[in-house]
């Protein structure tokens, strides 16, 4: 009898059904400019730099 192992948590969260890798595409592409600009806010750069990441970050 053939088992298969079950997929990891890796697998589930990051691939499709054919196995791709799906956690970079266009969709996904705002989130990702959205996290970015929400992390780098905590650094508090000031000025118009910090204007624009508040700017990008909220939306």
């Amino acid at each position: 009898m053939r088992t298969t192992a079950e997929p990891s948590f890796f697998d589930r969260f990051f691939r499709d059904e054919q196995g791709n890798i799906v956690i970079i595409q266009p969709p996904n592409l705002p989130i990702l400019l959205w996290a970015g600009t929400t992390a780098l806010q905590f650094f508090n750069f000031g000025g118009k730099l910090q204007t624009g990441l508040e700017l990008f970050s909220f939306g």
